[in-house]
């Protein structure tokens, strides 16, 4: 996807399937993007960048909102666990959350896979930031 936003065309391969709702080992997500890559609309592997091609293709597009309306924009997005990890990671813009603090914050066990994957989730979108101390991206608070 063009993210001129943040200043590069470039998605991680498990942050676009995260983007799209597929797993990022499937062939309903790596099919598509084989597709894309044959066409020359996006190079790369593990890290994908849309080309000029690419963009060319994608045609118009709307930016994303920034600060408060871009973390409502996230909140639709991502599934259950994740939205709730990010409400509560940005209720304090611009402060660390304790990844302890955060799991009682959002009724979770700190070292429970039902807290820690999607927490890694939102690690590999870009949203959060931080193993010890969580912070909301700084396009979120903006």
């Amino acid at each position: 996807m063009p993210d001129r936003q943040r200043g590069a065309g470039t998605r991680t391969t498990d942050a676009l399937a995260i983007l799209t709702g597929y797993a990022a080992s499937g062939g309903v997500f790596r099919n598509p993007l084989g597709a894309l890559r044959s066409n020359g609309y996006v190079d790369g592997r593990g890290t994908v960048e849309i080309t000029e091609g690419g963009l060319d293709a994608f045609g118009a597009w709307e930016p994303l909102s920034t600060g408060a309306a871009l973390i409502e924009w996230w909140l639709g997005h991502p599934p259950g666990p994740e939205a709730k990890l990010l409400r509560a990671v940005a209720a304090q813009p611009g402060k660390p959350i304790s990844v302890v603090d955060l799991a009682a914050a959002t009724d979770h066990e700190p070292t429970g896979g039902a807290f820690r994957n999607p927490l890694g989730r939102l690690r590999t979108l870009g949203l959060v930031s931080g193993r010890g101390d969580v912070r909301a991206a700084e396009e979120l608070v903006a």
